[in-house]
């Protein structure tokens, strides 16, 4: 039989919009200093609460045809964020698309649970502010452009006019990474050259916040100091913070990439996605179903445990996640999990569902080509069960060529990618990152 050489998948462009920052460059340089992204939950002061802290999206530039407000209107946030993230992601790598290109090219956007704020308006305004029937004739003809899924990734292929597959990832808190994967996946089997992958949330509304609220998901133990809020792997942990948030990447085919000697942040070498058949929103405490999840990603990169120079943790605060998540890295990874730097990015930005392993990503990539490892926030008293070198409070210097991120979802979802370095990777040190941290 013929040996056939697999297609090799490099990321070219990023772009995001985040409670930490709307820029690559403001986003990293919070995360180094360890800021965070979030604050005290406004305006639902009416509803009885336990948790009152969230993250949010701070102004930015609309761009595209998101920059006329008539057109805007007619969008979901989710799409809207969406689409201004893929614009500064193609922007970034530096891609323009002829017409055989946009025949090539598709996207796949995650989102968890649409655009919840416009369905809760939406059904206020039919309702009479819920007091009174479903009044059918107050139906806006916009309800199935903001408020469909699939919406979401149609408005980013309709942007650049891709003519590829067009799809939304609903899995979840796992989607951002699955996105990326499926994208992986389709241009190594030849489907497409590009694929613009990633994943946008905008969950921020009264009917989202007590859904998590009531099943105790969220943090409950510092509305008084919110920026405290989130703090994985720490003692005192008592839930996440649900956030917005949005990130986009450009996965090329890596001839076609150099073809074009476009801009390489690195390569995604190996992906998995399993699911433990468990419980909706219960782990089982052995660690052993992300355990399989990181191993498959291993085997697919073709490496092994002694490769990985860094974990970005699913890191999300719940009591339950953190210590599953430290049972799964021993398992996987033996004595090497005690000396290998592991940290959350849900510490500084919250959990904006789906989008997180998206922002993440970005998060891996950026550490692999400015060789800084971000911290985990508000680390201040590790919980016994969470032993692991977690990077508590500061960043630390490190070379990097292999990186492992994961992520967990309800319905016993796991996920996890392998990010390396790649031999014509040409984006370190772009943000200038020591020199930046010796003048701090």
């Amino acid at each position: 039989m013929e040996n056939v050489t697999r297609k090799r998948v490099v990321i070219t462009g990023m772009g995001l919009l985040t409670p930490l920052g709307n820029t690559l460059e403001q986003f990293w340089r919070n995360s180094l200093q360890g800021k965070v992204g979030y604050d005290r939950l406004q305006g639902y002061e009416h509803m009885a609460l336990k948790s009152r802290v969230t993250g949010t999206i701070p102004q930015f530039e609309h761009l595209g045809r998101t920059a006329d407000e008539a057109q805007r209107a007619g969008m979901g946030r989710p799409g809207i964020l969406a689409v201004n993230a893929a614009i500064r992601a193609v922007a970034d790598a530096g891609l323009t698309f002829t017409k055989e290109l946009r025949e090539r090219s598709g996207v796949c956007i995650a989102n968890a649970i649409a655009d919840t704020p416009f369905s809760e308006q939406t059904f206020l305004r039919m309702t009479e502010g819920g007091q009174g029937p479903i009044d059918h004739g107050l139906c806006q003809e916009d309800l199935y452009r903001k408020g469909m899924f699939s919406y979401i990734a149609f408005e980013v292929a309709h942007e650049f006019g891709l003519q590829g597959e067009v799809l939304v990832m609903s899995t979840g808190c796992t989607g951002g990474i699955d996105a990326v994967g499926y994208g992986y996946e389709s241009i190594i089997a030849g489907e497409h050259d590009v694929m613009i992958c990633g994943a946008a949330e905008a969950p921020v509304s009264s009917m989202t916040i007590s859904s998590f609220d009531a099943i105790g998901a969220l943090t409950s133990r510092f509305n008084d100091d919110p920026q405290r809020a989130s703090r994985p792997f720490e003692k005192n942990r008592s839930g996440f913070v649900l956030s917005e948030g949005c990130a986009v990447v450009v996965l090329e085919e890596l001839e076609h990439a150099l073809r074009r000697q476009a801009p390489i942040y690195g390569e995604v070498t190996g992906f998995a996605s399993t699911n433990n058949a468990f419980h909706m929103t219960d782990l089982p405490q052995d660690g052993d179903a992300l355990s399989l999840t990181m191993n498959e990603a291993l085997g697919n990169a073709g490496l092994t445990a002694e490769d990985i120079q860094y974990i970005n943790a699913h890191g999300s605060s719940t009591p339950q996640n953190d210590a599953f998540e430290t049972a799964a890295y021993k398992r996987t990874f033996g004595e090497l999990a005690y000396s290998i730097p592991i940290s959350s990015t849900k510490s500084m930005v919250g959990h904006p569902l789906s989008a997180a392993s998206a922002i993440e990503i970005v998060h891996c990539l950026l550490a692999l080509n400015e060789g800084y490892i971000p911290p985990t926030a508000n680390l201040d008293e590790p919980d016994p069960a969470c032993d692991l070198n977690y990077v508590p409070k500061e960043a630390i210097q490190r070379d990097l060529y292999h990186i492992l991120t994961n992520a967990s979802g309800f319905s016993g979802i796991h996920s996890a990618m392998i990010l390396a370095a790649n031999e014509y990777s040409n984006r370190a040190g772009k943000l200038q990152t020591e020199q930046w941290m010796c003048s701090l």
